[in-house]
């Protein structure tokens, strides 16, 4: 009985779908685009409420997809009935002069392009109304959660941070300071405390120890005996 049900209401949508499509093609400019838009708008007619009545009974994971499969399939079909009527008084022949009804001919013009926006909006909010779709979002939303939280903390934790990073900094200062030294003059540089400044306060930090066997002299000569520098 369910099939021969869905028979009988499928030979009905042939025919609606006729009407709709007719109807359409009476109101757009006489083109070869005309007979597209037309087929196009059954989309949002006919076809529509076909999908979203088929997505409404087997194809939902959430209350707020189920509530909208609903609401788009009485939308659809109220757009496919409307443009039934109105090409029915177009082409009817029982009052001679009758037109569509200036009121009904405004609701048709606002309301058969709002209920194709409308469409396209319900496929929009379908997907994002979906369970895995909103299972996703909550992941992302406690990574985002997550990441603000350990940027606050960052921020709290910065001056400890300056101060670490200012350490490391020093040491590599200081070691690039040696090497070059030791380049330079040929010494080795057995001292470099910037916490104690006094006792390198001469020499900026820096205390040298030259080879033992070399000692210069005031006029810049080294002598190979300490001793005999002395005794002279």
């Amino acid at each position: 009985m369910k099939w021969a049900i869905r028979a009988y209401a499928f030979g009905l949508l042939i025919y609606t779908g006729w009407r709709t499509f007719d109807f359409m093609m009476s109101q757009l400019p006489q083109s070869d685009l005309s007979f597209y838009l037309a087929l196009a708008f059954l989309l949002c007619t006919e076809i529509g409420l076909v999908l979203w009545h088929e997505a409404h009974l087997t194809h939902v994971t959430t209350d707020n997809q189920n509530r909208l499969t609903a609401i788009m399939t009485w939308l659809d079909f109220a757009g496919s009935l409307m443009a039934g009527i109105a090409d029915m008084i177009i082409h009817q022949t029982m009052l001679d002069g009758y037109v569509v009804p200036r009121e009904f001919a405004l609701m048709l013009m606002y309301g058969l392009p709002l209920i194709f926006g409308l469409n396209v909006a319900a496929a929009i909010l379908y997907e994002q109304w979906d369970a895995e779709t909103l299972e996703e979002k909550a992941e992302k939303a406690l990574r985002f959660e997550a990441h603000r939280q350990a940027i606050k903390d960052l921020k709290k934790e910065r001056s400890g941070f300056a101060e670490l990073e200012k350490k490391n900094i020093y040491k590599r200062i200081k070691g690039q300071a040696t090497r070059s030294l030791e380049q330079r003059y040929g010494e080795r540089v057995i001292h470099f405390n910037a916490e104690t400044p006094a006792a390198g306060q001469a020499t900026g930090g820096l205390q040298v120890q030259r080879e033992p066997n070399s000692i210069i002299t005031e006029n810049g000569r080294g002598d190979a005996n300490p001793t005999q520098q002395r005794k002279g």
